[in-house]
């Protein structure tokens, strides 16, 4: 679980988009609230704290209680919940798209696949002579 998830990327490192991140990844399971802080990498304070706010909100559902242990799911069938699942999957579609274009990219004059880390590395002296020539003296 040592990647961040996509709303966290988006959002920064606060403790509701991790645990949506976590809990919308993981949809078809119930989760307990130390196994929600355990995989989100926030304490379960935390978690206690944002529960009952996304339950609110009916983006997480309680499911079933393991003795006195609440386990908690993703709603699928929230409105919201269903944004968020559509935002992660365009944040994560636009990332995958950036990274491709990253790693290869293709230009008129020459149709086969150039490494973005070579053209960068070629255009590095222009931008510096732009950055120059940009700077008034006074």
């Amino acid at each position: 679980m040592g990647e961040m998830g996509a709303l966290e990327r988006l959002m920064g490192s606060f403790s509701t988009p991790k645990i949506i991140d976590f809990l919308s990844t993981f949809r078809e399971f119930d989760y307990s609230v130390n196994e929600i802080a355990e995989n989100s990498r926030i304490s379960t304070k935390t978690v206690r704290r944002e529960i009952p706010k996304l339950c609110y909100y009916e983006i997480l559902l309680p499911s079933r209680t393991i003795g006195k242990t609440k386990m908690y799911k993703f709603n699928t069938e929230s409105k919201i919940a269903q944004s968020f699942n559509y935002l992660i999957s365009e944040i994560a579609t636009f990332e995958i798209e950036n990274i491709i274009e990253e790693e290869h990219l293709e230009t008129p004059q020459n149709p086969r696949r150039i490494p973005r880390s070579y053209l960068l590395r070629k255009m590095e002296p222009k931008c510096k002579e732009e950055r120059k020539s940009q700077i008034k003296v006074i």
